[in-house]
């Protein structure tokens, strides 16, 4: 049997009964799209929450069905510890410095008290002291009979303490058999 189209130009309508079932089709797609959608972030939260309850709990975090809510509050516990992290790093810091400084210092005095008690035979004259973080700087006078020996104490000691040794200033006179050195030195780390 042949089709013959005896209409060609009549346009096709569309039956409200055809427009009503595609569009509940439609709605009931897009239903079961957010119903699948919610159903999948409830289960991810859930099983994040299971697995993480610990810290959760810890945070003070209150777990809901709204996501954004708990993204938030998340958020904000974070930016409150990243916030005391950074101030515990700094007074962490400063404590550093501070016991750094004072470790120097007690290392510089821990020294000279060395060398008066190693200082034997000659008098000397401390004429100056002069420290900081970085250096210290010793002025004094040394007078002895035999050969002065300030110095290359100082040395032996900066070689044991562990700081670099410079000489500064030496000058010596003689007065008599009595030999009068002026000596100024520096230490650093």
């Amino acid at each position: 049997m042949l089709k013959v189209n005896l209409y060609q130009r009549k346009v096709r309508k569309l039956k409200l009964q055809t427009f009503l079932i595609l569009f509940l089709s439609l709605v009931i797609a897009g239903f079961s799209l957010n119903y699948l959608f919610s159903t999948y972030l409830y289960l991810t939260l859930s099983s994040t929450v299971k697995r993480d309850f610990p810290v959760v709990t810890r945070l003070g975090i209150t777990i809901s069905g709204d996501v954004s809510k708990v993204a938030n509050q998340v958020k904000t516990k974070t930016l409150q510890l990243n916030k005391e992290n950074q101030k515990l790093q700094n007074l962490l810091k400063n404590a550093k410095s501070f016991l750094d400084s004072e470790m120097t210092e007690h290392d510089y005095f821990a020294l000279l008290s060395e060398f008066g008690n190693r200082f034997a035979g000659s008098l000397y004259v401390l004429k100056t002291m002069n420290y900081s973080p970085s250096e210290l700087v010793v002025s004094l006078w040394e007078i002895a009979e035999a050969q002065p020996q300030a110095e290359e104490l100082f040395r032996k000691l900066a070689e044991e303490h562990g700081f670099v040794f410079t000489r500064n200033v030496y000058n010596q006179y003689s007065l008599g058999k009595l030999k009068i050195v002026e000596l100024s030195v520096s230490f650093k780390r």
